[in-house]
């Protein structure tokens, strides 16, 4: 894994910054730092997750694997990988299942987080019928600040809708609005302002 330096605007030093999949990225976009930790065991369930074996996940399942085991680097489950591949076949599966809905990873994203990032509205719909929870992650990264970074409206819509804090902050005191000026968003920018957002 590669990794850089980049300067944190908002402490006015440099820190070592790791570059990987959404988080990394939204770390860069909004200022945040993310912390990733060292590769974890080889897991069978997660390894086959990885690469859309959906087949071999189910049989491992029926063989009393673990559905929440974490296996991959990220602290990431298979109800994860299964939401980052939009495949939602499999995570209404997982979740009849047993999955927790809302496990988190090492820097506390759930489904709903990644589903975000990764997404389609019918998932992210989907996802808060189960009761996902719309709550932060542990930079208080909340669903909404990533559809903001993606400027996904149907996901803010829908986010919204199900009482998502539109002047939520994060560590770096930056809101949904403030994120999706920023990036250019100015449709979804215009739709937070008429549900109350501030800068």
């Amino acid at each position: 894994m590669k990794f850089r330096k980049a300067r944190n605007q908002t402490q006015g030093k440099v820190t070592s910054r790791f570059t990987h999949d959404f988080k990394g990225v939204c770390a860069i976009v909004i200022g945040l730092t993310v912390l990733v930790g060292c590769a974890s065991t080889p897991h069978p369930l997660v390894d086959a997750a990885d690469q859309a074996n959906w087949t071999e996940v189910k049989r491992l399942l029926t063989e009393g694997s673990v559905i929440d085991q974490t296996g991959s680097r990220y602290g990431r489950s298979v109800l994860h990988k299964a939401v980052k591949q939009n495949n939602q076949e499999m995570v209404e599966y997982l979740l009849a299942q047993g999955a927790d809905i809302d496990l988190g990873d090492r820097s506390k994203n759930t489904a709903l987080h990644i589903a975000a990032w990764y997404g389609d509205a019918t998932l992210i719909e989907y996802l808060i019928s189960q009761k996902a929870s719309i709550q932060p992650n542990r930079k208080a990264l909340t669903p909404l600040h990533i559809a903001a970074v993606r400027g996904n409206i149907e996901a803010a819509k829908i986010l919204i809708k199900a009482g998502a804090d539109v002047n939520a902050k994060t560590l770096g005191h930056r809101r949904p609005l403030t994120v999706a000026l920023k990036e250019g968003h100015a449709e979804l920018a215009e739709l937070l302002t008429q549900h109350g957002a501030k800068k």
